[in-house]
Protein backbone atom coordinates (compact mmCIF):
# COMPACT_ATOMS: atom_id res chain seq x y z
CA UNK A 1 0.00 0.00 0.00
CA UNK A 2 1.34 3.22 -0.77
CA UNK A 3 2.41 6.01 1.87
CA UNK A 4 -0.47 8.58 1.24
CA UNK A 5 -3.04 5.49 1.10
CA UNK A 6 -1.67 4.38 4.49
CA UNK A 7 -1.77 7.54 6.18
CA UNK A 8 -5.18 7.99 4.37
CA UNK A 9 -6.44 4.62 5.90
CA UNK A 10 -4.91 5.52 9.34
CA UNK A 11 -6.66 8.72 9.67
CA UNK A 12 -10.19 7.33 9.01
CA UNK A 13 -9.29 4.62 11.32
CA UNK A 14 -8.32 7.25 14.40
CA UNK A 15 -11.46 9.26 13.09
CA UNK A 16 -13.79 6.02 14.56
CA UNK A 17 -11.80 5.85 18.02
CA UNK A 18 -12.33 8.08 20.88
CA UNK A 19 -9.51 10.87 21.95
CA UNK A 20 -8.06 8.63 24.68
CA UNK A 21 -7.55 5.95 22.02
CA UNK A 22 -5.95 8.22 19.51
CA UNK A 23 -3.75 9.32 22.39
CA UNK A 24 -2.90 6.17 23.12
CA UNK A 25 -2.22 4.73 19.53
CA UNK A 26 -0.04 7.83 18.77
CA UNK A 27 2.44 7.36 22.05
CA UNK A 28 2.46 3.40 21.45
CA UNK A 29 4.09 4.43 17.92
CA UNK A 30 6.21 7.72 19.15
CA UNK A 31 8.03 4.97 22.00
CA UNK A 32 8.05 1.96 19.17
CA UNK A 33 10.36 5.00 17.04
CA UNK A 34 12.00 5.76 20.28
CA UNK A 35 13.17 2.31 21.03
CA UNK A 36 14.40 2.48 17.65
CA UNK A 37 16.44 5.09 17.76
CA UNK A 38 17.59 4.09 21.27
CA UNK A 39 19.07 1.01 19.78
CA UNK A 40 20.74 2.50 17.05
CA UNK A 41 22.53 5.03 19.25
CA UNK A 42 23.50 2.07 21.55
CA UNK A 43 25.55 0.73 18.50
CA UNK A 44 26.98 4.06 18.10
CA UNK A 45 25.10 4.63 15.31
CA UNK A 46 24.23 8.53 14.06
CA UNK A 47 20.70 8.96 13.98
CA UNK A 48 20.44 12.83 12.29
CA UNK A 49 19.23 15.71 13.85
CA UNK A 50 15.74 15.20 13.55
CA UNK A 51 15.50 11.78 15.29
CA UNK A 52 18.11 12.92 18.01
CA UNK A 53 15.11 15.72 18.70
CA UNK A 54 12.65 12.85 18.96
CA UNK A 55 15.31 11.52 21.74
CA UNK A 56 15.55 14.35 23.48
CA UNK A 57 12.04 14.94 23.77
CA UNK A 58 10.62 11.42 24.55
CA UNK A 59 10.67 12.11 28.02
CA UNK A 60 8.04 14.81 27.74
CA UNK A 61 5.43 12.97 26.24
CA UNK A 62 6.10 10.11 28.61
CA UNK A 63 5.84 12.43 31.15
CA UNK A 64 1.85 13.33 29.45
CA UNK A 65 0.70 9.98 29.21
CA UNK A 66 -1.11 9.42 33.07
CA UNK A 67 -1.94 12.96 33.02
CA UNK A 68 -3.63 12.84 29.51
CA UNK A 69 -5.48 9.34 30.39
CA UNK A 70 -7.16 11.28 32.89
CA UNK A 71 -7.70 14.51 31.32
CA UNK A 72 -9.15 12.76 28.33
CA UNK A 73 -10.93 10.23 29.91
CA UNK A 74 -12.54 13.34 31.84
CA UNK A 75 -13.53 14.91 28.65
CA UNK A 76 -15.64 11.55 27.43
CA UNK A 77 -17.39 10.57 30.83
CA UNK A 78 -16.50 12.75 33.50
CA UNK A 79 -18.45 15.53 35.43
CA UNK A 80 -17.36 18.26 32.47
CA UNK A 81 -18.50 15.69 29.42
CA UNK A 82 -18.36 16.46 26.01
CA UNK A 83 -20.60 14.82 23.62
CA UNK A 84 -18.43 13.15 21.07
CA UNK A 85 -19.73 14.81 17.98
CA UNK A 86 -18.52 17.84 19.72
CA UNK A 87 -15.08 16.16 20.47
CA UNK A 88 -14.66 15.51 16.70
CA UNK A 89 -15.33 18.75 16.19
CA UNK A 90 -12.71 20.45 18.75
CA UNK A 91 -10.61 18.21 17.51
CA UNK A 92 -11.22 18.87 13.24
CA UNK A 93 -10.81 22.93 14.68
CA UNK A 94 -7.45 22.52 16.89
CA UNK A 95 -6.06 20.05 14.25
CA UNK A 96 -7.23 22.67 11.40
CA UNK A 97 -5.32 25.59 13.33
CA UNK A 98 -2.19 23.90 14.08
CA UNK A 99 -2.21 22.48 10.14
CA UNK A 100 -2.57 26.21 9.01
CA UNK A 101 0.24 27.24 11.63
CA UNK A 102 2.47 24.44 10.56
CA UNK A 103 2.04 23.08 14.23
CA UNK A 104 3.77 26.56 15.54
CA UNK A 105 1.43 26.99 18.90
CA UNK A 106 0.37 30.19 19.91
CA UNK A 107 -2.48 30.74 22.48
CA UNK A 108 -2.97 34.26 21.16
CA UNK A 109 -3.53 33.18 17.51
CA UNK A 110 -5.37 29.80 18.21
CA UNK A 111 -7.95 32.02 20.57
CA UNK A 112 -8.19 34.60 17.86
CA UNK A 113 -9.08 31.69 15.57
CA UNK A 114 -11.35 30.32 17.80
CA UNK A 115 -13.41 33.44 18.28
CA UNK A 116 -13.35 33.68 14.40
CA UNK A 117 -15.05 30.78 13.59
CA UNK A 118 -17.36 30.44 16.40
CA UNK A 119 -18.94 34.40 14.67
CA UNK A 120 -18.65 32.90 11.28
CA UNK A 121 -20.79 29.62 12.69
CA UNK A 122 -22.73 30.89 15.24
CA UNK A 123 -21.50 27.93 16.79
CA UNK A 124 -20.16 29.33 20.44
CA UNK A 125 -18.05 26.94 22.69
CA UNK A 126 -19.52 25.68 26.03
CA UNK A 127 -17.43 26.01 29.19
CA UNK A 128 -16.59 22.23 29.16
CA UNK A 129 -15.74 22.06 25.64
CA UNK A 130 -13.07 25.39 26.26
CA UNK A 131 -11.54 23.50 29.31
CA UNK A 132 -11.24 20.41 26.89
CA UNK A 133 -9.17 22.21 24.11
CA UNK A 134 -5.78 21.93 25.95
CA UNK A 135 -5.85 18.33 26.21
CA UNK A 136 -7.41 18.12 22.85
CA UNK A 137 -4.86 20.18 21.56
CA UNK A 138 -1.64 17.97 22.78
CA UNK A 139 -3.36 14.68 21.67
CA UNK A 140 -3.30 16.38 17.96
CA UNK A 141 -0.05 17.33 18.46
CA UNK A 142 1.11 13.79 19.60
CA UNK A 143 -1.05 12.42 17.18
CA UNK A 144 0.75 14.55 14.49
CA UNK A 145 4.31 13.55 16.14
CA UNK A 146 3.22 10.02 15.26
CA UNK A 147 2.74 10.15 12.24
CA UNK A 148 6.05 11.59 11.54
CA UNK A 149 7.28 8.77 13.22
CA UNK A 150 5.60 6.51 11.10
CA UNK A 151 6.70 8.32 7.92
CA UNK A 152 10.26 8.48 9.34
CA UNK A 153 10.11 4.39 10.09
CA UNK A 154 9.29 4.09 6.60
CA UNK A 155 11.82 6.28 4.83
CA UNK A 156 14.18 4.48 7.38
CA UNK A 157 15.45 8.10 8.36
CA UNK A 158 16.70 6.20 11.44
CA UNK A 159 19.67 5.22 8.90
CA UNK A 160 21.63 8.32 9.00
CA UNK A 161 24.09 8.58 6.29
CA UNK A 162 26.30 11.45 6.56
CA UNK A 163 27.30 13.15 3.18
CA UNK A 164 30.29 12.46 1.71
CA UNK A 165 31.48 15.86 0.98
CA UNK A 166 31.22 18.74 3.62
CA UNK A 167 32.49 22.03 2.93
CA UNK A 168 35.41 23.53 4.84
CA UNK A 169 34.79 25.51 7.67
CA UNK A 170 36.89 28.58 5.94
CA UNK A 171 34.97 28.81 3.21
CA UNK A 172 31.49 28.77 5.09
CA UNK A 173 30.76 32.84 5.00
CA UNK A 174 28.93 34.21 8.06
CA UNK A 175 26.38 36.61 8.41
CA UNK A 176 27.48 39.27 11.52
CA UNK A 177 23.97 40.84 12.00
CA UNK A 178 25.25 43.63 14.01
CA UNK A 179 27.67 44.69 11.18
CA UNK A 180 25.30 44.23 8.31
CA UNK A 181 28.07 42.35 5.96
CA UNK A 182 29.50 38.39 5.49
CA UNK A 183 32.94 37.54 5.92
CA UNK A 184 34.81 34.14 5.67
CA UNK A 185 35.24 31.57 8.66
CA UNK A 186 39.05 32.62 8.74
CA UNK A 187 38.73 36.36 9.38
CA UNK A 188 36.05 35.60 12.54
CA UNK A 189 38.51 36.21 15.24
CA UNK A 190 39.40 39.84 13.80
CA UNK A 191 35.77 41.06 14.37
CA UNK A 192 34.53 42.41 17.46
CA UNK A 193 30.38 42.21 18.39
CA UNK A 194 28.88 45.74 18.30
CA UNK A 195 31.16 47.21 15.70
Amino acid sequence: MSPFLRNFALQIFFRMKNSYKIFRESVKTITQYYMLLVEETKSQRLVGSTNEWVLDNYYMISEQEKVMKEELKGIQRGEWKVDSRRIQVLWDLLENYLRRCHFQVDKALLFRYLTQVQQRQKDYLAYPEVTALLPLAKAVLISELAALCRRLEEQKSYLYKPTDKQAPIDDCPIWIPTTGRKVDAKNVAHITIGT
